[in-house]
């Protein structure tokens, strides 16, 4: 097994498979991903952050998203991102969660990408349906 004796391996059946946990570690992230890519695995890619509350913050991890999409494509990775529906301000308002989240799936229509929302808490479970 390649991933015994690493550091990461006794996490490998609970919450972090090992590639993410390298990916999570790393420096240089795209790096991670690039070096995941070349072993065979497939990656989604989450940009960490949940619940702004303002929607400057909101709008600034759409952007986020935007240009990881672009890095992805750009280095012929895997263009799947995977978001959380506070991130894009679901908690601030319905219509502004929409349209971060419009800009996020217009991007990726663009470049072939996969756009997965994360199921949060309970509080949020009927918006997110």
């Amino acid at each position: 097994d390649r991933w015994a004796g690493s550091p990461c391996a006794s996490r490998s059946r609970g919450q972090w498979s090992p590639g993410s946990w390298r990916a999570r570690r790393s420096r240089r992230p795209s790096g991670a991903i690039e070096r995941l890519h070349a072993a065979g695995f497939r990656t989604t890619v989450d940009v960490l952050g949940e619940s702004v509350s303002a929607p400057g913050a909101a709008r600034a991890a759409a952007d986020a998203y935007l240009a990881v999409l672009d890095a992805l494509a750009a280095r012929g990775l895997d263009r799947n991102v995977s978001l959380k529906l506070t991130q894009m301000g679901l908690r601030i308002g319905p219509a502004l969660a929409r349209e971060n989240v419009a800009r996020v799936v217009e991007r990726a229509v663009a470049h072939g990408a996969v756009v997965r929302i994360d199921m949060e808490d309970h509080p949020t479970t009927d918006a997110t349906l």
